[in-house]
């Protein structure tokens, strides 16, 4: 199975995005200088071949799961981060969410996943079983079907 263990960000002053994120998001680098979030790692990379600022900050977003949406927004609220869409309660993902700018212009989003978003994941989860099931069932009828010959004359014709 393959996973994604990191993503590289570049930047054209990668030290004050680094730090950016290290305050933000209460993150440290580890020993290779990845920032952790969780079991996939951030690294932050100079490039020259990127601008200062992010033309396109929706191609690429950074969605950052917290335990507190609230409580991540008043940290975030007193860094002055700069706000795309505040939080807000989104009833059919039965989540929070906040889209910030970073300090290179990158989107990001603030998800507090609740206890709703998990049961209606559960309920989805038995959905696509119980699906996989009755197609699986489907499948083993038309391989079996198919298996026996139609209109085939075993031997020359009789005269």
């Amino acid at each position: 199975m393959q996973t994604i263990g990191s993503m590289l960000l570049a930047s054209t002053n990668p030290e004050r995005l680094r730090d950016w994120y290290e305050c933000a998001f209460r993150v440290g680098t580890d020993v290779d200088g990845f920032l952790r979030f969780g079991d996939v790692g951030l690294l932050i990379v100079p490039r020259d071949d990127v601008s200062p600022r992010n033309p396109e900050p929706g191609r690429f977003i950074l969605n950052i799961h917290v335990h507190d949406a609230q409580a991540m927004a008043r940290h975030l609220d007193a860094l002055g981060v700069t706000w795309v869409a505040d939080l807000e309660y989104r009833v059919p993902d039965g989540a929070c969410f906040a889209t910030l700018l970073d300090a290179d212009g990158n989107y990001g989003h603030s998800i507090e996943l609740t206890e709703t978003y998990w049961s209606k994941r559960r309920l989805r989860q038995q959905r696509t079983k119980r699906l996989a099931s009755r197609m699986a069932c489907v499948t083993n009828d038309t391989l079996q079907n198919d298996a026996e010959p139609k209109g085939i004359v075993d031997g020359p014709a009789a005269n």
